[in-house]
């Protein structure tokens, strides 16, 4: 008989991937979305291998070849856990499919085990885009050995269970402590927010803090990371390095031990701390308000803002790339300041440069990509309400168009500011933000309605892994990027250009809206 834990995981990991709708399913759209969603996943793996291969080069020209391995085993760890941190014990405990589950013959045991290993399995996936590239440097620039191979491996395959375990045992304990909070949701979505900002902040600044030679503060880098930051790559290290065999014996041993300490705890305290994580608001006197009259339209996108940020998931995956703007606009104009200077063809050119990069990554910042998804099991009451099917598309893309516009407008002027532009660039470099801002939110909505997915057991699986999320955020950032080098030579030029074809494409968008219809 098959393993109970093994049949729960291989369910969870076809639900989680679509893989189980598309497979039994003759609608062939799901074959599609499955497809392109798998195509965006692939396009995205190929360019974090790209990335890693030449740090991973550049650190071996530097006489680092043989730490290269322990190197990415750190930069992977600390990724994952911010990470795990970031979306916090949801996928443990707090899941919709609960009562279903445990109402079936399977101990909680196999239930915890089957959810860590849906944990596991994608961060493991996640791993091998690091130690890959870094077992290949290592094995052309320090030489080949089945011992080294093996170390690598082992390696590899326990990286993530001390930061999952961590982030997990972390995550758990701030959702308890704030259980019992009337906003504890926000509270949440704040906390991942700045974890986030903090480690999108270090990176800029190692960046665009570089001297003169970037690649030497590359190597003290790696020397900070295995040597002091993250100690468990040293066990790795040393192995590598021959000084000492047992070290990632140690390495494996001690993530392991951790990972299935979370895991006995976590079964033997289970149903309590579902109990906690599933507590409501925290009581208090009941006070009488004023009942406010409103329109049912306003009164809808009230419940977008508040279903918004009543997330910590949704808002965090929405807000995101609004805070990699303002980070950007911090960052980059000091960054090139000096190459700017002694550029004259860039210092002209570099706020429709901000302008494009913060049109190209709007698309990361849509709550509206996953509006009509979020609606579930309860998306019947939706449409049930006085409303058109135009207005209430229109309702769940006003907060993106309410977020997005006035944060990339701003950031379009303070780039203005900081790189000396002539007066028209502060009037086309806003309004080519605001213009991208409108088609990002009516293109959220209008690929949600298209590929809609209501049947989630966690909200990841639709502000994150859903195709309208993935295809919105590479169909943004495609033309603004190649869009930014073209201002470098033709200056304001591209970004007017595609200011307009932004503009038409919403203006189109919305007269599309009043043919859609909406049914349960």
């Amino acid at each position: 008989m098959k393993a109970k834990w093994a049949l729960l995981t291989k369910i969870q990991l076809l639900e989680m991937f679509g893989l189980n709708k598309a497979l039994h399913s003759t609608d062939r759209r799901a074959k599609r979305r499955l497809f392109g969603a798998a195509a965006a996943i692939g396009a995205a793996a190929l360019v974090l291998l790209g990335f890693t291969a030449a740090v991973c080069v550049l650190l071996a020209e530097q006489g680092m070849g043989g730490h290269v391995p322990a190197f990415m085993l750190a930069i992977c760890s600390f990724t994952v856990f911010v990470y795990a941190l970031v979306r916090g014990a949801g996928g443990l405990f707090a899941v919709r499919d609960y009562d279903l589950v445990m109402s079936m013959p399977v101990k909680k045991r196999d239930l915890i085990v089957s959810r860590l290993l849906c944990a596991y399995l994608p961060n493991f996936g996640f791993a091998l885009l690091f130690m890959l590239p870094a077992a290949i440097v290592y094995f052309v620039y320090v030489g080949f050995s089945f011992g080294a191979l093996g170390a690598i491996v082992l390696a590899a395959l326990c990286a993530p269970l001390a930061p999952l375990a961590v982030s997990l045992a972390v995550g758990t304990l701030l959702s308890a402590l704030t259980a019992g909070f009337k906003h504890r949701n926000v509270l949440r979505a704040v906390f991942g927010i700045l974890a986030f900002g903090a480690l999108m902040a270090v990176y800029f600044l190692f960046a665009f803090s570089a001297g003169p030679d970037p690649w030497a503060d590359l190597t003290d880098l790696a020397s900070v990371l295995i040597g002091k930051a993250y100690p468990p790559a040293l066990l790795l290290d040393k192995t590598l390095t021959g000084e000492a065999v047992w070290g990632v014996f140690a390495f494996a041993g001690g993530s392991a031990a951790l990972a299935a300490l979370f895991c006995l705890i976590a079964t033997l305290c289970y149903t309590r701390i579902r109990a906690s994580l599933q507590a409501r608001a925290a009581r208090g006197a009941y006070k009488a308000k004023q009942i406010k009259r409103s329109s049912a339209f306003s009164a809808l996108v009230k419940k977008e803002f508040r279903r918004l940020f009543g997330s910590p998931a949704y808002l965090l995956n929405s807000v995101g790339g609004l805070l990699v703007i303002a980070l950007l606009v911090i960052v980059l104009p000091t960054g090139f300041g000096e190459t700017a200077q002694s550029v004259p063809l860039l210092k002209a050119n570099l706020p429709y440069m901000m302008a494009a990069i913060t049109v190209a990554m709007l698309g990361s910042a849509c709550p509206s990509a996953s509006a009509l998804s979020m609606e579930g099991t309860a998306r019947g009451q939706l449409f049930a309400m006085p409303l058109s099917a135009r207005k209430i598309l229109l309702a769940k893309a006003l907060p993106t168009f309410a977020l997005d516009a006035p944060v990339s407008a701003a950031a379009a002027l303070v780039c203005c500011l900081l790189g000396g532009a002539q007066w028209h660039a502060y009037l086309l470099c806003p309004l080519s933000c605001i213009a991208a801002a409108a088609l990002v939110a009516l293109g959220g909505i209008f690929l949600n309605y298209k590929y809609p997915k209501y049947d989630w057991t966690q909200e990841t699986q639709v502000v994150k892994r859903s195709a309208p999320v993935s295809i919105l955020a590479l169909g943004a950032m495609v033309p603004g990027l190649a869009v930014t080098a073209l201002t470098v030579f033709f200056g304001w030029i591209p970004l007017l250009a595609l200011a307009a074809v932004y503009a038409a494409l919403a203006a189109c968008l919305l007269v599309w809206l009043k043919r859609a219809k909406l049914f349960v």
